[in-house]
């Protein structure tokens, strides 16, 4: 008996895709994280945006309000910490705002597109997105420079001595509070980028799945 095998199989890759782009989806797709991770991150990111944006603002306003006067080697420490307490809790205000009224406008638009829609928003739409807009570049400087005050007194500061010492002397509960949300914020910084690149991706394998789909049709 022989038995007979077809040489080659031809495979019609979907017209939406090349070929080319298909392999550079597959290859992408490599460094993705697995789906479980992108579940269970959710609820983490969750816990963590109630920390930094509710639970610790709360915490930096009241610290650098009561310790306001014991950080002579820099007294821009405590103001920091008051200030940007306030910073993230009307960030979180913005944020409620966007999700209400700016998301539906946005969502599933390119940025080609984007503009269009900006310039159809109403009023009040456009004057709250330029607010923010500015807001949140205030927001950047205002950390950036905490991050000076902060890191720059790191070698030098003492909580012991005030009178004696005093270009050197911070309360350890407001420096070390300071030093440690600015931490803080770092690491749900890259946990957020974490969670954009699974998102990525898993938008990549979604559109892997149906083309494979699309080629186990057109091979039936």
């Amino acid at each position: 008996m022989e038995l007979s095998m077809p040489l080659s199989t031809t495979v019609n890759i979907p017209s939406s895709m090349t070929e080319s782009n298909f392999e550079n989806l597959q290859r992408t797709n490599i460094f993705c994280c697995p789906r479980c991770l992108i579940h269970l991150s959710n609820f983490f990111i969750f816990v963590m945006t109630l920390s930094v944006f509710i639970i610790l603002p709360m915490i930096e306003i009241v610290i650098g309000i009561v310790y306001q006067n014991e950080c002579s080697m820099n007294h821009y420490i405590p103001i920091y910490l008051i200030v940007t307490g306030i910073i993230s809790i009307i960030m979180l205000i913005f944020a409620m705002f966007g999700w209400t009224f700016v998301y539906p406008l946005v969502n599933n638009l390119t940025l080609k597109n984007i503009k269009i829609v900006f310039y159809d928003a109403g009023m009040f739409s456009k004057v709250m997105l330029t607010i923010a807009i500015l807001f949140l570049l205030f927001a950047l400087a205002w950390f950036i420079a905490g991050n000076v005050w902060v890191f720059s007194a790191s070698l030098n500061v003492q909580y012991i001595d005030p009178i004696e010492f005093p270009n050197t002397y911070c309360n350890r509960n407001v420096y070390l509070f300071g030093f440690w949300s600015i931490i803080i914020k770092y690491i749900f910084t890259f946990v957020i980028c974490c969670r954009l690149n699974c998102y990525i991706c898993n938008s990549i394998q979604n559109t892997i799945d149906q083309a494979q789909l699309d080629i186990n049709i057109s091979i039936n």
